[in-house]
């Protein structure tokens, strides 16, 4: 591993990832209600949004009520026009599988979430808000990765296959 890699995964590092991924699943279950943990597949998308300097910034600048449409609308306007990065988050996606299985393991193994194999579904458990707590450098991160969530928990898969031009 060259010396970018080591620098890209000092910062984007499994155990940032977990707290990410987590915290977008609460934002989901925030949205679904009580009875809704986030769709495997759906978190597999979190990171390479979170993690990407120019996806996270219109993330960070779109008002939680706004939601995923505004969001991806925001790739299109003429001041941003910018689609080909709402386009990519696909294919960083799939590069991003490895970190983001890793993310799930740390999550899963420290009990931030749990994962109910029937459904195929993770849920934030109370462990996350103790652990959130005590993080001070990235509470903004943490933030807008719990409003992704909570965008994504108000869309059926199909839209967000449709909206994010992504496959699961």
């Amino acid at each position: 591993m060259g010396v970018l890699g080591r620098e890209t995964r000092a910062i984007q590092n499994p155990a940032l990832g977990a707290t990410l991924i987590a915290a977008a699943t609460r934002g989901f279950g925030e949205a679904t209600g009580a009875h809704g943990g986030m769709p495997l597949p759906v978190a597999f998308l979190i990171l390479p949004i979170v993690f990407h300097a120019a996806t996270y910034h219109l993330v960070a600048g779109t008002l939680r009520k706004s939601g995923l449409r505004y969001f991806a609308d925001k790739f299109g306007q003429n001041k941003i026009a910018q689609s080909d990065l709402l386009l990519a988050i696909q294919k960083r996606a799939v590069s991003m599988r490895p970190t983001t299985f890793e993310a799930l393991d740390v999550m899963l193994r420290s009990g931030l979430a749990i994962l109910d194999p029937k459904k195929a579904e993770i849920a934030a458990t109370d462990t996350l808000t103790t652990i959130l707590k005590q993080i001070q450098a990235e509470k903004a991160l943490h933030s807008d990765a719990e409003k992704l969530g909570y965008w994504l928990g108000l869309l059926s898969p199909f839209e967000l296959t449709t909206i994010l031009k992504v496959a699961f």
